[in-house]
């Protein structure tokens, strides 16, 4: 399934904006929290990197979102 994000990259957000630990903190509590749930449902994603992480905005909340899933891997369970 593919999706449309409106946002950008983390890379040019840390680039650009006024960062504050708070933001800091509650989009890294997301990226893991999407990290834990790709892994709980057996996929690696392989290629983790700034660019490949979306920021979606949306009003106050800011939403992290992992793409390009080109090197992703489907771990099969026993």
């Amino acid at each position: 399934m593919q999706e449309y994000i409106e946002g950008i990259h983390l890379a040019k957000y840390i680039k650009v904006s006024q960062r504050n630990e708070t933001a800091a903190r509650l989009i890294m509590h997301s990226l893991v929290r999407g990290l834990q749930y790709l892994h709980k449902v057996g996929v690696a994603h392989r290629d983790i990197k700034l660019e490949n992480i979306m920021l979606e905005f949306r009003g106050d909340f800011v939403t992290p979102k992992y793409i390009d899933f080109g090197l992703s891997k489907v771990l099969l369970r026993a």
